[in-house]
């Protein structure tokens, strides 16, 4: 049985590529905010914040560091290595 995600990034149609979790957890968002998420308003899920971070390979970059800081996170595809 797999362990649920703690994070899960993808596209969202109005806040572009976003971050959401099931579960507050100060550490997990304070490793979203060093990543360039922003907090969304009355949410918990986060945005990339900045039209100049949303690459790709930005994203792609972010959930390895994620990962390699120990959580677990399921992503889109395209966001999934190269």
């Amino acid at each position: 049985m797999s362990q649920e995600p703690d994070i899960i990034i993808g596209h969202h149609p109005e806040f572009g590529v976003a971050a959401v979790s099931r579960r507050p957890d100060s550490q997990l968002e304070q490793a979203l905010l060093a990543q360039g998420f922003r907090r969304l308003p009355d949410r918990w899920a986060y945005s990339l914040d900045g039209t100049d971070r949303g690459s790709i390979e930005d994203v792609r970059s972010a959930v390895a560091q994620l990962r390699k800081q120990g959580f677990n996170v399921t992503a889109d595809r395209m966001y999934e290595g190269g």
